[in-house]
């Protein structure tokens, strides 16, 4: 599988076997993860474990392609660092919302910043923009935002990307990776805070009337 944002130089990750599990119901994907996760889900991963796929009757060649490249780029994202699953959580899932797509079916291109900023923004209307300090924890206050979590933390990807490239993105990542709080990766990596960020991502998205 192609990822566009696969990681130059990494050797490890290509050379690496990744197991995938596949399970017949949630309630077994569910209770794989602890016995009493009770989220709705499609797919799962943990770093240097398995990949885990639902997959019914009713589940298309389309969805799982997506939902495998979605895993399949938390794997890659966890590989940049060892603390890697210490990022904020919208970070973690908006790079794969970004990137599986194309992932899944090379040809069909990427999610742009334009087309990124017109879904954000019709979103930003229906429901405004969340702070991203309440979609950084899996087990806190972003729980109660989790659509807000992979869409807006897609976009604010795209932002990234837009305007630093995927080397930029990338760099980015891995120092928040290697353990660098989001305010200190953003200074070194993209040279600005990330309140000064957030504020640039909220005028293209919900700008002020």
């Amino acid at each position: 599988m192609h990822l566009a944002l696969a990681i130059p130089g990494d050797d490890a990750l290509a050379r690496h076997a990744q197991v995938v599990k596949l399970y017949p119901s949630m309630a077994h994907l569910q209770a794989s993860i602890y016995l009493s996760y009770a989220d709705g889900l499609s797919g799962w991963h943990e770093p240097g474990e398995s990949l885990k796929l639902l997959v019914t009757a009713h589940t298309t060649t389309e969805r799982l392609g997506l939902v495998l490249a979605h895993e399949y780029t938390h794997a890659a994202t966890f590989s940049l660092g060892a603390a890697a699953d210490d990022m904020p959580w919208w970070v973690e899932e908006g790079v794969a919302e970004l990137l599986a797509p194309a992932a899944a079916a090379p040809g069909r291109g990427r999610l742009e910043w334009p087309a990124a900023r017109a879904a954000m923004q019709q979103r930003a209307r229906a429901h405004g923009v969340v702070d991203f300090r309440e979609l950084a924890d899996f087990e806190g206050a972003a729980r109660a935002h989790t659509d807000a979590v992979y869409d807006q933390g897609r976009a604010m990807a795209a932002f990234v990307r837009g305007r630093h490239g995927d080397a930029g993105l990338r760099t980015w990542l891995r120092y928040l990776a290697a353990g660098a709080s989001l305010e200190d990766a953003t200074r070194e990596t993209l040279g600005t805070s990330f309140a000064d960020l957030e504020r640039a991502f909220r005028a293209e998205v919900a700008p002020a009337r």
